[in-house]
């Protein structure tokens, strides 16, 4: 979900002063105005086309320069995996289903009553009639249809591969060149390759796929992974965890750490990271893959947790920059976070080290909320949307520089992340094209990592076990040993179970309703201090953070606030 941090004034373009890497030329963020025209547009889902309706009231498909790629000839335009499902209203009956190509044309003929993609290579094209004495599969328009026939199509330019009539099919997922069918008439899974030759019979479930090679070319044998880099040498990988590829890189894990490697098996960021910032909203194009739900890294650059503090890799050299700032005190939006500091300013930290405030809150306006900053979407934070006191949309790029003026009822980025539509508010539309910055790193501390990295190394199912576990003897004389194992206990005879159960309770409101429970949230916590007693500082302290937070207002200060109690009920056992 996209959220929208609640600003007090208007946005004050206050920028603090650059480090050097952000102002070393190079080519600087911008938007640029490419297209206008009278006729109100939207971006068809998961491409980077457009959908105009026509006066017949259906829709045609169009390029961003506003050039018809096909007649206003359909009802339903959905994009998905680089290809556009569409219904056709030339075509009567329930079956005029099929799907066409970015250039228009027709990939799946239009025979069909519904098309169901199931992923980049794999599409089942149903022919439909009424249901009758049939238990429905399918509903439209309010009446149940039943699938005559499954027609299964095979490439990235679809081929018809098989046709399963009713008793032969019930339903199918897909993995890489494989697909797994269930027969309705006897419930049995089998897997198929792409030329529908049988792989395996009877396999447990529509997503075991225990049977076939990974689909991102990675081999697990015994235990260990390995792959075949470019040259077709075999490059082992020397970790406990290897996951899916996804947009060039693969997160790596040893023990409770972890890195990325790219397709070559390279580790271009070292195994030190607690964990990885996803980044949402992927970019959907051939380079980062067309269903990609988010990935680690994106744009040559990835986000990272090590000890709680935000760090930034920048995976074309394997350098690395800690931040120095805390994961709790930021949402991040890709290479970007959005940070709200004691004084109520708004900040904006890049990667490339540059940290500009965008705003001044007031505690009243933050109650009021009329004003957002929120990562702009498909842009890996390059960008961010800003909505004004009257409710018009603006483009800042990530040092909070204006580059489509908040003028615009509303936009929307392209799903390729390239282009930009705004909606002027009056039917009229325009296209502005993005330029994405080059950058780099202010510093790199990767050095300093891979040295953290290696304890980790050293045992790879399991991190170091802490001194702790073996404390020293006590002088003689003295009072018997502690047990290292217990947890050591408040010096107050806090009691703890209460602290506890109240910091859970105020997280629960939080997280069903930040804003209508942030008052009865915030008691809790004054509540549980109160309890605490002083009788642990440092956990004290914790509190009191979370609680600032929640104070500060707004969604940024609610979801601070929930992440620093899901911090703080990790330090406390459940049965305290």
């Amino acid at each position: 979900m996209r959220r929208y941090m609640a600003l007090g004034l208007a946005l004050l373009m206050l920028c603090a002063a650059l480090p050097a890497a952000a102002t070393q030329g190079g080519t600087q963020a911008r938007a640029m105005l490419v297209k206008r025209w009278n006729e109100p547009a939207a971006w068809i889902d998961d491409i980077g086309l457009l959908k105009i309706q026509g006066p017949n009231g259906a829709w045609g498909v169009y390029d961003v320069m506003g050039s018809m790629l096909t007649g206003t000839v359909y009802s339903e335009l959905h994009g998905f995996f680089g290809q556009i499902c569409a219904r056709d209203i030339r075509v009567e009956g329930v079956n005029g289903c099929g799907v066409i190509g970015t250039s228009g044309q027709t990939l799946i003929p239009f025979r069909y009553g519904k098309v169901q993609p199931l992923s980049e290579r794999w599409t089942v094209g149903y022919v439909l009639r009424e249901a009758g004495a049939d238990a429905p599969d399918v509903q439209l328009d309010g009446v149940g249809y039943a699938i005559e026939r499954a027609d299964v199509y095979c490439g990235s330019t679809p081929r018809l591969t098989v046709s399963l009539d009713r008793a032969s099919y019930q339903a199918a997922r897909a993995y890489g060149d494989f697909i797994n069918v269930q027969a309705r008439d006897t419930g049995a899974i089998n897997t198929y390759d792409a030329g529908f030759n049988l792989v395996a019979a009877g396999v447990a479930a529509l997503d075991d796929w225990s049977g076939v090679p990974r689909a991102d070319g990675v081999v697990q044998d015994e235990g260990s992974f390995w792959l075949t880099d470019s040259q077709g040498n075999r490059v082992n990988l020397p970790y406990d965890e290897v996951g899916n590829f996804a947009a060039g890189y693969a997160r790596v894990r040893i023990g409770e750490k972890s890195g990325l490697i790219d397709s070559e098996g390279r580790e271009v960021a070292p195994v030190a990271f607690d964990s990885m910032l996803y980044v949402g909203d992927v970019p959907r194009n051939a380079e980062h893959g067309w269903g990609l739900a988010d990935t680690p890294a994106l744009y040559g650059g990835a986000a990272l947790l090590c000890e709680g503090e935000i760090c930034f890799a920048d995976l074309r050299n394997g350098q690395v920059w800690r931040s120095g700032i805390a994961e709790a005190n930021a949402n991040m939006e890709g290479l970007c976070g959005v940070l709200l500091d004691s004084e109520l300013q708004v900040h904006v930290v890049a990667a490339d080290g540059a940290q500009t405030v965008i705003a001044q809150l007031s505690p009243e306006a933050v109650e009021a909320g009329t004003v957002g900053v929120d990562g702009a979407e498909y842009t890996g934070g390059f960008f961010l949307k800003w909505l004004s006191e009257a409710g018009l949309q603006g483009l800042l790029d990530w040092h909070g520089n204006e580059v489509i003026p908040c003028r615009y009822a509303n936009l929307s980025v392209s799903p390729d992340g390239r282009y930009v539509l705004a909606d002027a508010g009056d039917g009229s539309s325009e296209i502005y094209q993005l330029t994405y910055p080059t950058w780099q790193l202010p510093q790199d501390d990767a050095e300093a990592l891979r040295a953290l990295a290696a304890q980790y190394a050293a045992t790879p199912n399991a991190p170091e076990a802490p001194d702790a576990a073996a404390p020293e003897a006590p002088d003689a004389g003295t009072a018997e040993a502690p047990d290292a194992a217990a947890p050591e206990a408040p010096e107050s005879g806090a009691d703890m179970r209460r602290v506890r159960a109240l910091l859970a309770n105020a997280r629960t409101l939080l997280e069903l309703n930040a804003g209508a429970n942030r008052r009865d949230a915030a008691l809790m916590l004054e509540e549980a201090l109160s309890a605490l007693g002083g009788g642990d500082a440092a956990l004290g302290g914790m509190i009191e953070s979370a609680l600032a937070s929640l104070n500060a207002g707004g969604k940024l200060g609610g979801s601070a606030a929930l992440r620093q109690l899901d911090a703080i009920l990790e330090q406390i056992p459940a049965n305290p």
